[in-house]
């Protein structure tokens, strides 16, 4: 009997804290060249369970979700469309170092 035994290959953008808000994290997944994202400029707390559902998640046959799901609620986090932005371009940024490689 063989034991699937996944590998993760992790890309964790930090935004540090400001008197608006605490930090901040864009995490992304690694899947061959393609940086997909598990969760966009995010209190620690949304961050962690949006990477806790992947993680449970790996090894089962059915395709992993890797986005939030649609009841998922996040007061805390900031409105600003322009951090999704660069949370977007870093992510964008960070693929393209990881396909020189």
């Amino acid at each position: 009997m063989s034991v699937e035994n996944p590998e993760f290959s992790l890309h964790v953008h930090k935004i540090s804290r400001t008197a608006q808000h605490d930090e901040l994290y864009t995490i992304g997944l690694w899947r061959g060249t393609v940086l997909c994202g598990i969760c966009h400029v995010q209190p620690i707390d949304h961050a962690l369970a949006a990477l806790r559902r992947v993680l449970e998640q790996a090894g089962h046959e059915r395709a992993v979700d890797v986005g939030p799901k649609a009841n998922d609620s996040i007061p805390d986090a900031p409105r600003n469309p322009l951090r999704h932005v660069g949370a977007v371009f870093w992510t964008f940024l960070a693929s393209l170092i990881r396909v020189g490689r």
